[in-house]
């Protein structure tokens, strides 16, 4: 039997059921491009949501949008469409299996000079904020990424073995990080400042 189903009524259940187990960013975000399929085919019966349709759809998103966009809508709409497929079972099929995205971009690796790390720590050492030049000394010098370090706090801070303990980690696991020489020494001198445990 044919869906009856808009896309409008699976982005609403999507949104509902499936898109509040994301974090809060990515929620906003395809919250953005949901108002954007809305738009342009949210009246459109999921049964019309043909391979044809999908294909002149990318087509006309490629009209505004890098290729790289236009792969990251394709994909975001098609896990929508998986929900109608394989949970709801408002499509006998996945349209969008048939529809080609654009290719990756490529990724783009920058990585400061050594002559522009000097720059940027003897900025950040002459900034009024105490802290910015051991953040940015830390996030050089271990990877780290900003919502972890955001994150830290000085308990988990071990000056003994140099270690991090990271809890802010992508899959929400703790992961010790070392700590290299070179940001070790200003790490003991901000932990001198810092009120003792308890």
């Amino acid at each position: 039997m044919p869906a009856l189903h808009t896309l409008d009524e699976l982005l609403d259940v999507y949104a509902a059921s499936y898109l509040t187990n994301h974090a809060p960013r990515t929620q906003a975000q395809q919250q953005r491009l949901f108002r954007r399929f809305a738009r342009d085919l949210g009246t459109v019966p999921l049964d019309h949501l043909t391979p044809l349709v999908l294909r002149a759809y990318g087509d006309h998103l490629s009209q505004s949008l890098k290729p790289g966009s236009v792969r990251h809508y394709l994909e975001v709409l098609s896990a929508v469409l998986t929900a109608a497929v394989e949970d709801l079972a408002w499509l006998p099929s996945h349209p969008m299996r048939h529809v080609p995205k654009p290719p990756p971009s490529p990724g783009r690796v920058r990585c400061l000079t050594p002559d522009e790390r000097q720059r940027l720590l003897a900025a950040c050492q002459a900034s009024h904020n105490s802290w910015l030049y051991l953040l940015v000394l830390l996030a050089l010098t271990t990877g780290c990424r900003r919502g972890e370090l955001f994150g830290l706090r000085w308990e988990a801070v071990d000056l003994d073995r140099g270690l991090l303990s990271l809890a802010a980690t992508k899959n929400g696991d703790r992961r010790p990080v070392p700590v290299p020489t070179l940001a070790l020494e200003p790490l003991r001198t901000w932990g001198q400042h810092q009120p003792a445990a308890g």
